[in-house]
C-alpha cells in the first residue's frame, strides 16, 4: 500500500510542477527592461566584433579621430556618410576619385559590397584586401565603422 502513496506524491508534484510552468508560460509576461535591452545589447556584442576585426584594419588604416594620413590607406573615422575618396588630403587611386565623382557614399550597403570584394567593387583601386567575404563579419565591422563619428550633439 506504500508504494501506491509514494506513487500518487510523486505523480501530484510533477503535475504541479508542470502546471505552475504551463502558466507561467501563458500568463506571465516579459520583463519590459529586458525587451528593452536585449536589442541594445546585442547590437553592442557586433559593434565589439566589429572593432576586433577592425584590428585587421589597423595596420593600413587610422581609425582615431586624429584622422593621420600617415598610413597606406586612407583614416576611417567618419568614413560612413562620406563619399568615396572624399577624404581630404589622401592621394586616392583614379579608381576611388571616379567613384566618389560618380555618387558612391559609404553607406551600409556600399560598404557591404566593397568589403565583399573591393576589386569587383571598385575595379582598379589599389587596395590590397582582397575582401571579407563572411556576411556576419561584414555586418559588424560596418556597425562599428559607424561607431567612428562624433557626437551627434557635438555639432
Amino acid at each position: 500500500m506504500r508504494g501506491n502513496k509514494d506513487f500518487f506524491v510523486v505523480f501530484i508534484t510533477v503535475a504541479g510542477v508542470l502546471g505552475f510552468v504551463v502558466l507561467l508560460h501563458f500568463f506571465a509576461e516579459e520583463s519590459p527592461l529586458a525587451s528593452r535591452t536585449a536589442p541594445v545589447a546585442a547590437m553592442t556584442g557586433l559593434v565589439d566584433q566589429g572593432r576586433r576585426i577592425a584590428r585587421n584594419c589597423s595596420p593600413c588604416h587610422d581609425m582615431t579621430s586624429t584622422r593621420k594620413l600617415t598610413q597606406v590607406g586612407p583614416p576611417l573615422w567618419g568614413i560612413v556618410g562620406k563619399g568615396a575618396g572624399a577624404v581630404p588630403g589622401y592621394k586616392y587611386s583614379q579608381a576611388h576619385a571616379s567613384a566618389g565623382q560618380s555618387g558612391v557614399v559609404w553607406n551600409e550597403s556600399s560598404l557591404n559590397r566593397y568589403l565583399d570584394n573591393p576589386k569587383e567593387f571598385i575595379p582598379g583601386n589599389k587596395m590590397a584586401f582582397a575582401g571579407l567575404h563572411d556576411d556576419v563579419e561584414r555586418k559588424a565591422l560596418i556597425e562599428y565603422l559607424k561607431t567612428l563619428q562624433e557626437p551627434k550633439d557635438a555639432g
